[in-house]
């Protein structure tokens, strides 16, 4: 673990130094050793490295997937594997090979993403594969037309393997293949609790259970397994939520209410009131608030936080006390959200012209998605870590803009 610790500081540092994002050898060796099986008791419980990936930093799109091969490659009991994207036959390969060695390989995946690469691979071959959360019909309210949700109202958008319930590989994007996104962030993790979290939210989706699977009253069936939220590191705490069991916009609220002095948010989608409320509270406090999307914000909004809009966004960053509180005295960590979940509400109809009379249309609500919101507390204002690097990023893509 020291070594591990020791990778964090000299990449930091560098990164500081030249204010060019700048990889150490071994941290990215340390990221394929932490994926692998060891002998004997480990000395920390919860160990990461983080990953910045994208043709243009730490981590190349290639050496991801060679990293997904070498995990699985190295698995001795089971694979689990939930993709959004899956653009890799390599990787697929590699999990046809687990499967036909005796390990138990499961697959999931988003109905409306089948037609990709490593998915079409994978169903020509006897590897289990499970989809959910395309079109439904849907009761929204009893007395009412049925709502049709379309298969881009209904997301699975985890991206994450489990290896032997014992190491996790996680992204944001997953493996898009030749045409990437700018950016997306990753962790290697060694942590039974977190590969146990992360592989009971899994199970369900095997089983059938995705966000989109609905009791008779339109409620969820979909159930919180997790019986954790904080896992403590020696590089910084971390938090865990998956939706739709958790309300992981609610978490960020919270967390940006609490912030003591500045708040940078990155997301696809930028969309629900009460967040947004949220974010214009502090402004007017005087607050730094940043904000990068992909869509324009709700009218109500606009020319407010002098958002910049570029299509550059795929995932999900938030950094909360990154630039200004985590260097004063008596003031609270900077902490930093990274989600391929969408900043959007939960009300998942609307009627039209507000008529409390009119059929209910359906729109894209956090509701109807499955997904993971990780959050990595900085573990010291001193001390540099992944956090900072994270805090770099978000500069570096929000000035480049």
């Amino acid at each position: 673990m020291k070594k591990i610790v020791f990778i964090w500081v000299s990449l930091s540092i560098a990164f500081l130094g030249c204010g060019e994002y700048q990889i150490e050898d071994g941290q990215r060796e340390g990221a394929f050793a932490l994926l692998q099986p060891g002998d004997g008791q480990r000395d920390h419980f919860n160990e990461f490295v983080g990953m910045v990936i994208g043709p243009d930093y730490d981590w190349t799109p290639a050496e991801l997937e060679s990293l997904f091969v070498s995990a699985i490659d190295s698995a001795q009991h089971r694979v689990s594997i939930a993709l959004e994207n899956f653009e890799s036959e390599t990787v697929a390969a590699a999990l046809q090979s687990a499967h036909e060695r005796g390990v138990i390989v499961r697959v999931v995946a988003d109905t409306d993403r089948l037609g990709q690469a490593g998915f079409q691979f994978l169903l020509n071959t006897a590897v289990p594969l499970v989809s959910g959360n395309g079109e439904i019909l849907w009761q929204a309210e009893f007395g009412k037309d049925p709502v049709i949700r379309s298969g881009e109202d209904n997301q699975m958008v985890h991206n994450f393997m489990v290896v032997d319930t014992l190491r996790l590989l996680f992204t944001t994007n997953g493996l898009e293949g030749t045409d990437p996104s700018a950016v997306q962030f990753g962790m290697a993790l060694h942590s039974e609790d977190l590969a146990r979290d992360f592989e009971d939210s899994f199970d369900q989706m095997f089983g059938g259970v995705f966000s989109t699977q609905l009791t008779y009253f339109s409620n969820a069936v979909s159930s919180d397994n997790n019986r954790r939220s904080h896992y403590p590191t020696l590089d910084g705490t971390l938090e865990l939520y998956f939706g739709p069991q958790e309300p992981v916009v609610k978490e960020v609220i919270d967390s940006i209410y609490a912030a003591r002095s500045d708040v940078w948010i990155a997301s696809p989608t930028i969309a629900n009131p009460d967040l947004l409320n949220a974010l214009r509270y502090k402004k007017q406090a005087g607050f730094d608030v940043r904000m990068m999307t992909a869509n324009n914000l709700p009218r109500e909004f606009s020319d407010i936080f002098g958002e910049k809009v570029t299509p550059n966004v795929t995932q999900t960053l938030i950094i909360i006390d990154g630039d200004q509180a985590s260097f004063l005295p008596s003031y609270a960590r900077g902490k930093a959200f990274l989600s391929s979940i969408p900043l959007i509400q939960s009300v998942p109809f609307f009627r039209p012209g507000g008529d409390p009379r009119a059929n209910p249309v359906a729109q894209p609500s956090d509701r109807f998605i499955d997904g993971t919101l990780f959050g990595l507390h900085q573990r010291d204002p001193g001390m540099p870590g992944h956090f900072v690097a994270l805090k770099e990023t978000f500069r570096r893509l929000y000035e480049n803009q």
